[in-house]
């Protein structure tokens, strides 16, 4: 099931993931493997092999003790990160799933699926918790920081975000602000906004409580944004989408608020840390100056800088363009 030596990658990659304590790297994609990599070295600690289907997302625990990764064969596999022994597998999904995410505690894990539903489990036994029903299949879901809240995007019929309350079950807000799917959310650390990245090429800052509109970056990526992440200092999102290529090579725009116009843009806020095999759908990973963060498998990586937390409908342009070597 699973192998310390082997070291290469075989087909697209669909996921990509840092520990929290920013010492491994997991990436998984269409080859059904999850491949544990020394974030310093880039070496292969690990490769997974438990699914029959091809890897949709993967998930750290809070202790970085265990990976959750879901799958095309309708299954989450939770596994030791270490040793790659099965703690269970999860068959509560009747078509492939496409997104899971640990709550902040670890105790419930999170999962979404083509059978429109989001799930909530245990996250110690597998057992069943919850079920959410929503209009269309679900592709991202997001935890708030302190685990009352779960946010879940869909997309295609249904371009909308949903907030329930984790325990309970009841809706808080829906948030309707893009044209095309949405693929991809994150918290905010301080857990009043969320980021919403969509195949209308935006990514949309809103109140995660009222669901009032903060910021639109109007061009996030060409060929949908389909990755956004907050970095831990809640400064920066960082965006990745498609592009015209899929092999070119990732590119950051950093942008600053009119409101406050620095004299000049940041020279450098981030620097790639590694690329661990070539461009052909492999991770390159970004080392952000405030954490760790990644993206994979997609053409291009914009950072985008925010400065007040606090403004509403800000309009962002200063920018400036950094390109790996």
């Amino acid at each position: 099931m699973y192998s310390q030596s082997e070291k290469q990658i075989s087909g697209p990659l669909q996921a990509v993931a840092w520990s929290h304590n920013g010492t491994r790297i997991a990436s998984a994609g269409k080859d059904n493997a999850v491949l544990v990599w020394d974030a310093s070295t880039g070496n292969t600690l690990l490769v997974y092999r438990g699914h029959t289907g091809s890897l949709r997302a993967i998930a750290w625990s809070p202790d970085d003790k265990y990976i959750a990764s879901a799958s095309s064969d309708k299954t989450i596999q939770v596994w030791d990160a270490t040793t790659g022994h099965v703690i269970y597998t999860y068959h509560g999904h009747k078509d492939q799933v496409y997104t899971v995410a640990w709550s902040p505690d670890g105790t419930r894990l999170a999962s979404g699926s083509e059978d429109k539903t989001l799930q909530i489990w245990d996250a110690t036994t597998g057992n069943h918790l919850l079920v959410y029903q929503a209009q269309d299949k679900v592709e991202s879901v997001t935890w708030s920081p302190d685990g009352t809240s779960i946010a879940a995007a869909t997309s295609d019929k249904d371009p909308v975000v949903r907030i329930w309350h984790a325990s309970l079950g009841t809706p808080i807000t829906v948030y309707r602000g893009h044209s095309a799917g949405v693929f991809s959310l994150s918290w905010a650390p301080d857990g009043k906004r969320i980021v919403s990245g969509s195949a209308d090429d935006t990514a949309q800052v809103w109140n995660a409580i009222t669901g009032r509109i903060i910021t639109t970056y109007p061009d996030a990526m060409t060929g949908g944004a389909v990755c956004v992440s907050w970095s831990p200092d809640g400064k920066y999102i960082a965006s990745s989408g498609l592009g015209r290529s899929v092999y070119c090579r990732p590119h950051l725009h950093i942008l600053s608020s009119k409101q406050e116009r620095p004299k000049k843009c940041p020279e450098k806020v981030g620097t790639f840390l590694r690329t661990l095999s070539d461009d052909h759908g492999t991770p390159n990973l970004l080392q952000l100056q405030a954490g760790a963060m990644g993206c994979a498998g997609h053409a291009s990586l914009n950072l985008h800088h925010v400065f007040d937390q606090s403004l509403e409908g800000g309009n962002f342009s200063c920018h400036q363009t950094l390109r790996t070597a």
